[in-house]
């Protein structure tokens, strides 16, 4: 207490921070802070790499967003060709693996859908495999769909937006049935 006023005197910053010091509390005061008496350089923590499903999972959503543009933007034969690509990239994603009565072989769309399709006859996985290739045959003619290997010149093939539509609505389902097939 100070003398004569019935106040309670407070150390000053220097009693405080060698108290502090001696009870090897790392702080110290400089009013109106209390601050780390040995600041260290923050660690920096670096975030976790994407795993494969994660990067796989973005990948297709980025491409269905792009083809839901192309067709908002009045450009069917894009959007067509965007989750075209897709479906051959997902249908990969079997190379290797076991499925029905044996193993998934092949590089490309046609190969990889064929030996599934063949593993799995009688299912509904191998009759949607059969849609889907006679879907992407159609799309990929030159004198059908036109938009996998190009189209005649003198055809002037391109899907309309109400088939663009119909392309991309079927094949947007193709795709989720291959990975919850996948999934399992």
């Amino acid at each position: 207490m100070r003398p004569g006023t019935g106040e309670v005197g407070l150390p000053d910053a220097d009693v405080i921070n060698q108290i502090l010091y001696e009870h090897e509390v790392p702080y110290e005061v400089r009013p109106p802070a209390l601050l780390a008496r040995h600041p260290q350089t923050p660690i920096a923590v670096l975030a976790p790499e994407k795993s494969l499903g994660e990067r796989a999972f973005a990948l297709i959503h980025t491409s269905l967003d792009q083809a839901d543009r192309l067709l908002l933007e009045q450009r069917p034969r894009q959007a067509v060709q965007e989750i075209l690509w897709l479906l051959e990239t997902v249908s990969r994603a079997f190379q290797g693996q076991e499925s029905g009565t044996g193993m998934v072989e092949g590089k490309y769309f046609n190969e990889i859908v064929r030996a599934l399709r063949n593993n799995n006859r009688g299912s509904a996985l191998g009759e949607a495999l059969g849609w889907m290739t006679k879907m992407h045959g159609y799309l990929s003619s030159p004198g059908g769909g036109g938009v996998r290997h190009g189209t005649q010149l003198a055809a002037g093939v391109s899907p309309t937006l109400k088939e663009a539509h119909l392309y991309c609505n079927l094949t947007r389902s193709y795709i989720n049935y291959l990975l919850a097939e996948l999934a399992e």
